[in-house]
């Protein structure tokens, strides 16, 4: 695993001598200023020898006041590791006061002052932060001879949660690392008799103890919690699972739409990194790029020319290589989109396979013409997803190709072998180039049926007879052969983890289909794996709409979590092809959603603009848009680029996906702060001098939709993975009110939304009763604040959202 500390002023006590001395060497390498703690100044000095870029302060832990004083005299820390620690061993009986006094002054006293004082001096910085607490077997282990020991690393535990709830708001995330016997110094004097050695060694799974020196379980444990790889972990004990992505937060960025850094009118990668501070300090956990492969862009990139490089739109391979390097040291994954289905009719393999040019003659799906009273006529009825046939004739090859979307996105042949590899093959060049997975795009179309039989009517009546939705898609939509690929796509991404021996790279799918089809592409239980998680589009975009109540959100999150409980939670809102949801669901349930989709357990995707309740445009247009009338938009039909859209005029307003895709409002500056002034691509919306980021982040403004985004993703992390958990969720006052209630053994939730417009009184779901409820984030019209006991027999207003810790009743 990659771990960089670069520029991270880190603290570790108790650092003289052995765990302590093995993490300043281990951390100092990853980059880390390190500022090493200890009492005996020669030892100190004899590290400092060994490692001259550390900065070294003696102090005695023990004193609190002394302490206070040489923390100040350090100044900022970024990373702190309290390892400090003293053992003093005997019997029960033989245990003095004196004996106890020192073992916890050292253990847990000093390991709380420093704490205390680390985080208020992050607190006043208003910066994240990482402290690992180095604990011990011995808080959960009883062992002979170390009754005071044993106690004051359970204290350890038990602060260590207490800090991690208290402070993961904040983004301070505070965990433990909990090693077995280490053979430092002090671990001799306990453990070299082989007579009390032996029994403890027999509870190892390795059997074998851990000299100091040679412990690189242990640094690279502590390094690996320290980072902000453990967003998700806080309060953890141990080693952090390796399904980063089962909690992650996913942002989905639209380049050309995100930041333009040259002032040319379209977003670039260039663009993307002066952007990832933010990102990161949002508390997002990978970014996701909409397709930036070279292309014409008839699709807005979907169109691919060549797998492996980087289009001159968005800038260069060695932009994305630094783009990836920077995300990385900033501990944020990078995701490509994968467009496996077809590529450009620009690409070297499709202009070869026209002239039937060996071996690319059967790399696309070619088929002869029907005659029909002499007349040419496709071979089959398919329908382009982009209206009219599917079938394009091409006058050279004196052939019909398959495009089950633009003319210009010839489909490609996965029956053919050789397609098959290339495409692993594209997978793994990423894989090898730094990427930590894939968005695999329009997955269910990758196979059509071989005998090209004609598809049945949909049954859908008042349709456009040109409408891909007028068929019923047996025959071009999730074929087995197509589940057996992504089963194909994971074993060649668990295998590239398995080689590298580090996090797992991952793959997620787009698939609009059935729960039925889409259970499959997660995997066939105790054989395949599939998709590390296939789109959630079921809950909040297909069943979720205009003048929703809590009893419809309930049913929605139903059909997910219980109707395909075999994939992995996720939770989208959004995406470059569907209306913002502020535009579809309305501006005044942005902050419900967004928590929601926050608290629920699994992981959450965030399109671009999602935080700051971006809409496509003028909102009174775009409702209605929505529902029936068609008025303009901001975008008009010249300006457009949506090719499926752009084709009719006439009905543009009605098809056109541009609205969603228009630049990101960083501020109320010129162009809203997307560029120098350039005109963008799609123009900004008019609505970027009310919404955009630099007004929503204003110190001035308490609550604002980027800053209840951010502090509930904060509140996400408090669900540490893979401790027991428990969500529960329904509707009360005949539906008006949504609730939900999730809970681990660490934290315990609530969540009320009233979506009605009027005041309700809530009828208390049974969750809720015999509990203190303490507010710990409320929406922007709430009167609650941070801290506020929540009274849940006032009322709510209307849109009110209230997240509350429960603390049930003695």
């Amino acid at each position: 695993m990659e771990i960089n500390f670069k520029g991270k002023r880190t603290l570790v006590t108790g650092a003289s001598q052995g765990i302590g001395r093995d993490l300043v060497k281990k951390l100092d390498a990853c980059g880390a200023k390190v500022i090493a703690v200890a009492r005996n100044q020669a030892l100190l000095e004899s590290l400092q020898k060994e490692v001259p870029s550390i900065e070294i302060y003696p102090a005695d832990l023990s004193d609190w006041k002394k302490t206070e004083q040489v923390i100040s005299q350090i100044g900022d820390v970024d990373l702190l590791v309290n390892n400090a620690g003293l053992a003093i061993l005997g019997p029960l009986t033989e245990v003095t006061e004196e004996d106890f006094d020192r073992v916890f002054a050292i253990n847990i006293k000093s390991t709380i002052n420093i704490t205390k004082l680390v985080i208020k001096n992050l607190l006043a910085r208003k910066v994240p932060g990482s402290i690992v607490n180095v604990s011990s077997q011995a808080s959960v282990v009883g062992l002979i001879d170390h009754a005071v020991y044993c106690a004051s690393k359970g204290a350890v535990d038990a602060f260590t949660r207490a800090a991690a709830s208290e402070y993961g708001p904040h983004g301070i995330r505070v965990n433990n690392v909990n090693p077995t016997v280490i053979l430092t110094d002090m671990g001799r004097l306990g453990w070299s008799d082989p007579a009390v050695a032996g029994p403890m060694i027999q509870k190892i799974p390795l059997r074998r103890q851990v000299n100091a020196g040679l412990s690189p379980e242990r640094s690279r444990e502590v390094s690996y919690t320290k980072t902000w790889k453990t967003a998700q972990t806080n309060s953890k004990l141990g080693l952090t699972s390796d399904d980063w992505w089962t909690q992650g937060v996913f942002y989905q960025i639209y380049p050309r739409s995100f930041k333009d850094s040259d002032n040319d009118g379209n977003g670039d990668l260039q663009g993307i990194i002066e952007k990832l501070d933010y990102l990161r300090e949002s508390g997002i956990d990978a970014i996701w790029l909409s397709p930036i492969f070279k292309s014409p862009q008839v699709d807005n990139g979907y169109d691919i020319s060549d797998y492996r490089e980087v289009d001159e739109l968005y800038g260069s391979r060695e932009d994305l290589r630094q783009l990836v390097e920077a995300a990385h040291q900033r501990d944020l994954k990078v995701i490509l989109d994968f467009v496996p289905n077809h590529t450009s009719d620009k690409h070297i393999w499709f202009e070869a396979s026209v002239y039937g040019i060996s071996p690319y003659h059967d790399y696309y799906v070619w088929a002869n013409a029907t005659y029909i009273e002499g007349v040419r006529t496709p071979p089959t009825n398919w329908l382009s997803n982009f209206r009219g046939s599917a079938w394009q004739w091409n006058e050279l090859r004196q052939q019909y190709y398959l495009h089950q979307f633009s003319t210009a996105q010839p489909d490609l042949n996965y029956r053919n072998p050789l397609v098959v590899q290339e495409m692993k093959d594209v997978l793994s060049y990423w894989l090898n180039f730094g990427i930590d997975g894939f968005r695999i795009d329009a997955v269910p179309f990758l196979f059509e049926d071989e005998l090209l039989r004609n598809e049945p009517p949909s049954g859908d009546s008042g349709l456009d007879p040109e409408d891909a939705s007028t068929l019923s898609h047996l025959y071009t939509q999730n074929l087995n052969e197509t589940y057996e690929m992504i089963y194909e796509w994971r074993q060649l991404l668990d295998d590239f983890t398995a080689r590298n021996g580090t996090y797992s790279r991952i793959m997620m799918t787009e698939v609009y289909a059935s729960p039925e089809q889409t259970r499959g592409y997660c995997g066939v239980e105790g054989s395949r794996a599939g998709a590390h998680f296939t789109f959630n589009f079921i809950t909040f975009i297909e069943n979720t709409q205009k003048g929703f109540d809590g009893k419809d959100l309930a049913e929605s999150i139903a059909a997910w979590l219980i109707g395909i409980p075999s994939c992995s939670s996720n939770w989208v809102l959004g995406n470059h092809d569907q209306t913002r949801v502020a535009t579809r669901l309305g501006p005044e349930n942005v902050d419900a959603l967004n928590i929601l989709a926050s608290i629920l357990p699994g992981a959450r995707i965030t399109y671009q603009g999602e935080e700051i309740g971006q809409e496509n445009g003028k909102s009174i247009n775009d409702f209605l848009r929505h529902l029936c009338c068609w008025l303009p938009g901001e975008v008009t039909c010249e300006q457009g680029y949506d090719p499926q859209a752009i084709k009719d005029c006439s009905t543009y307003q009605q098809t056109s996906r541009d609205f969603e895709r228009t630049p990101f409002q960083w501020s109320s500056g010129v162009q809203a702060g997307f560029n120098e002034g350039h005109t963008p691509w799609l123009p900004v919306s008019e609505k970027y001098v009310q919404t955009n980021l630099e007004r929503q982040s204003d110190a001035k403004e308490i609550k604002t939709h980027y800053k209840i985004y951010t502090t509930m993703l904060r509140l996400k992390t408090l669900f540490a993975d893979g401790a027991e958990e428990s969500t529960t969720w329904g509707s009360t006052n005949d539906g008006k009110v949504f609730y939900l209630k999730r809970s681990t053994d660490v934290v315990n939730y609530g969540l009320l939304i009233n979506l009605a417009d009027t005041d309700e009184t809530i009828i208390t779901p049974a969750v809720f009763k015999e509990s203190d409820l303490v507010v710990e984030l409320s929406g922007a019209d709430s009167p609650y604040d941070n801290g506020d006991v929540f009274d849940i027999s006032q009322p709510l207003r209307p849109n009110e959202v209230v997240v509350f810790r429960i603390t049930p009743l003695a």
